[in-house]
């Protein structure tokens, strides 16, 4: 035990201190990664501005105006270290209330794009003729820049407008194949109605011959939608022009204008950095392979004593465990998509009887613009048997996704998105600790050693972040005297806060993942290795799950199931549904079950009042596969651009950078 403790903790420390010297050579990188980026066509993610952005615009009680008109001209031209920048400017006319409502207009711009920073600048506002407008501008260096045009002291009545102007230093953005200017000339998170937008982007002669003429595109509407502009197009050989009515709050416009590869180019890292660059690459790479075999013994450490070996003996399993959806994933480690594990959760709360999917809209059509567009139907999960028999855990899930645990409540995915208290609620179940639920139930075992271990690194770490703020005090203290001593003393101390800093968060890292998990009983191995074997099962095809139900070793477990009979399928199948959802192989499962539900010609148990038909078979799949879990997790998720640009045809309304939003003050 002390020789398995000493290479725990010693192994961790020497990690430690090889990573220090890993660190700084990451850092330089990063800021290089930073410069030189090409983002892949994976979801570029807006997500920080475009949220604090809405948060912002919602925010104000000020919003009972109208904005007549909005005008945006957009020139591109080659800026600073090859790169394309866009000069803007926005006329905006607001038709305020005559009430002492407002002070003037808000206007809320994101300042990162795939975090990195578009490089705003040269803010101001005027007014028509050119006069500068008392304008306060805050946020500069941070996601979201707020510019509020008015005097606090001064309200405004009827007709006004104001004019911002400033330049973005990156304008396009580079992805695998091209480069493209995605931009929402008009953010969809203005709180007001705007009654007619006009937008221009003028190309200079130098880019416009790098334009690809066949992969523009425009896209208006709530952020996510893909409604294509109905006035876009070119109004002269280098002007991009597009126009849109009657938008409501929250709607925007998008344009997309791809160039050739290449036009955007490179920023390099300044030379007198290269030099140290290179040393610090070299010093990383020691550092690494001296970390590896510590690396190896850590992890082989954490095999043994947490019996990872044991749960890999797999038994094909095809009944679900005693065990909720949510201990036994929790178990298992299968909760790396915790929204997922909910969803599972859910499901099998419907198909064991205690909730019922139900119709509360049936499919219809409505018109946009005056073209007729077909809507599927709206459903919701209802709670229909009384829950006093489900387990601390599904309760506290139902509690998280309906709000209520008693008959009647009511849980409509559709909806889900928009309620912020549903995502504050299924966060806060997301970040519970379920390791003293399992532990209390004989799934984990209490390991003193480890305990003890530890306390011991807590210890360690609150000595080294001492020495580190310590170390930054000193070297504050001494940072104003101009002896040459002191200067060394300065540096020594600054150095040795930050390899103390390094070590500590390094330290912190290694002491959670490897000593603070709990170990697996016996109970806990056996719930582990059901899991994996019913996941085993599940990812057979379809003549081979039925061919293994029929094998003479597994007649006996069967028992009275009769493979031959369809409904008997059904019944099974259903039960497995929720594990389906939770091993991400829901669409498939459903799939299936379709095709025996047309077999026996029955409804699902957990639906009701609905008419079965192939319809909706298709519109269940859509509601099992994709709204559940959208509903859940698009409550608590972030805005994401489009994976693949937006003028290859696969962008929407929001994906592009800048726009953001606004409104009164």
């Amino acid at each position: 035990m002390k020789t398995t403790q000493r290479l725990v903790l010693w192994g961790g420390i020497l990690f430690a201190l090889a990573a220090a010297a890993i660190v700084p050579t990451l850092m330089i990188t990063h800021v290089q990664d930073q410069i030189n980026r090409r983002p892949s066509r994976q979801q570029i993610q807006d997500a920080q501005s475009q949220r604090a952005v809405e948060a912002k615009a919602t925010s104000s009680s000020k919003n009972w105006f109208t904005i007549t008109d909005f005008d945006v001209r957009t020139h591109l031209e080659r800026g600073e270290q090859n790169q394309v920048k866009g000069q803007f400017t926005e006329t905006i006319t607001a038709e305020f209330p005559t009430t002492d409502q407002n002070h003037g207009l808000e206007r809320y711009l994101p300042a990162r794009y795939d975090n990195r920073s578009l490089q705003i600048s040269d803010i101001k506002v005027t007014d028509t003729y050119g006069r500068e407008i008392t304008t306060e501008v805050s946020g500069q260096g941070s996601d979201v820049i707020r510019i509020r045009a008015g005097d606090k002291n001064t309200y405004v009545h009827g007709k006004k407008t104001y004019v911002f102007h400033y330049t973005v230093g990156r304008a396009v953005q580079s992805f695998d194949d091209i480069d493209e200017f995605y931009w929402n000339l008009l953010g969809p998170n203005w709180a007001v109605p705007i009654q007619q937008f006009y937008g221009e982007v003028t190309i200079d002669k130098e880019l416009i011959g790098s334009i690809n003429r066949s992969r523009l595109a425009c896209y208006f509407g709530e952020h996510g939608k893909a409604n294509r502009c109905g006035q876009f197009g070119w109004r002269d050989e280098q002007t991009l022009s597009v126009a849109q009515q009657n938008l409501r709050p929250f709607q925007g416009v998008t344009v997309a204008v791809a160039f050739t590869k290449g036009t955007v180019g490179s920023a390099q890292l300044p030379a007198k950095d290269a030099a140290g660059l290179y040393a610090q690459m070299a010093a990383g790479i020691l550092a690494i392979f001296l970390a590896l075999p510590l690396m190896y013994a850590l992890m082989a450490i954490r095999k043994r004593r947490w019996r990872k070996n044991e749960t890999r003996q797999i038994v094909r399993e095809f009944i679900p465990p005693k065990e909720s959806v949510w201990l036994g994933a929790h178990v298992a480690r299968l909760n790396g998509q915790k929204n997922k594990v909910i969803t599972a959760q859910i499901l099998d709360l419907t198909v064991r009887g205690y909730l019922v999917v139900k119709e509360v809209t049936p499919a219809g059509e409505h018109k946009i613009l005056g073209v007729t567009r077909k809507t599927g139907p709206v459903y919701a999960v209802e709670i229909v048997r009384d829950l006093s028999e489900l387990t601390a855990e599904e309760l506290a899930v139902v509690k998280a996704v309906f709000n209520s645990t008693s008959l009647g409540a009511r849980y409509t995915p559709s909806k889900a998105k928009r309620d912020t208290n549903l995502g504050s609620r299924i966060a806060k179940l997301n970040q519970q600790d379920t390791e003293p639920v399992a532990t209390k139930h004989g799934y984990f075992a209490p390991d003193a050693l480890m305990a003890r271990l530890h306390n011991w690194s807590i210890w360690f770490i609150l000595i080294m972040w001492f020495m580190a703020i310590g170390s930054l005090v000193l070297a504050y203290m001494v940072s104003g005297w101009s002896t040459e001593f002191t200067s060394a003393v300065t540096n020594t101390f600054f150095s040795v806060a930050v390899g103390a800093i390094i070590v500590a968060i390094i330290m912190s890292i290694v002491f959670y993942s490897v000593v603070s998990r709990s170990r697996l009983t016996d109970k806990g191995v056996a719930l582990t290795r059901y899991m994996y074997g019913l996941r085993s099962y599940m990812q057979l095809a379809e003549a081979e799950r039925i061919r293994f139900l029929q094998s003479p070793e597994n007649a006996q477990r069967v028992g009275s199931v009769n493979t031959e009979d369809p409904a008997t399928i059904v019944k099974l199948y259903e039960r497995l549904l929720p594990y389906a959802a939770l091993f991400g192989m829901e669409k498939g499962w459903m799939q299936q079950l379709a095709k025996w539900y047309e077999t026996t010609g029955e409804s699902p148990v957990w639906s009701s009042g609905i008419v079965y038909n192939a319809a909706f078979i298709s519109s269940m799949n859509q509601f099992m596969t994709t709204d559940m879990a959208s509903g859940i997790s698009g409550s608590v998720s972030t805005y994401s651009s489009s994976s693949s640009g937006g003028s290859s045809g696969g962008g929407f309304s929001g994906g592009g950078a800048g726009g953001g939003g606004g409104g009164g003050w």
